[in-house]
């Protein structure tokens, strides 16, 4: 309630669009957020035991390179996002880089990326 926007002003949409779209209707999106799996399938085991464990599996790996499901949100979000609307995608410390050249690739301007309380390198966000 920090803007005092009320939920009868957006409309949202929980789904997995990747793999089962659901999208009830051609309207384009403002904003999607997305925080994909994105570790490498090869360091899932090195994981603390706390989350390797007890996270799903489909939660946490981002297959060989970490990098699978940004190359498919990224250049899918061009079709579902509404032209000067904004992708934020929640990334791996060492994934920066990569996911902003994704960014550009695609047309994304004024991307930056945020850090957590950590001081890591934590969302890269841009608009088209």
């Amino acid at each position: 309630f920090l803007h005092d926007v009320g939920f009868d002003k957006f409309d949202i949409a929980c789904e997995d669009t990747l793999n089962a779209p659901q999208h009830w209707d051609d309207e384009t999106f403002e904003l999607i957020v997305s925080n994909p799996p994105y570790i490498p399938t090869a360091e899932i085991a090195n994981l603390m035991p706390e989350v390797r464990d007890f996270e799903p599996m489909e939660a946490l790996d981002g297959q060989e390179d970490g990098l699978y499901f940004y190359r498919k949100i990224v250049a899918g979000s061009v079709e579902y996002l509404k032209e000067d609307g904004y992708l934020c995608l929640e990334i791996g410390y060492d994934q920066a880089s990569a996911v902003t050249e994704m960014m550009k690739k695609f047309g994304f301007k004024e991307i930056t990326v945020l850090k957590d309380l950590a001081g890591l390198d934590r969302v890269v966000r841009g608009h088209l």
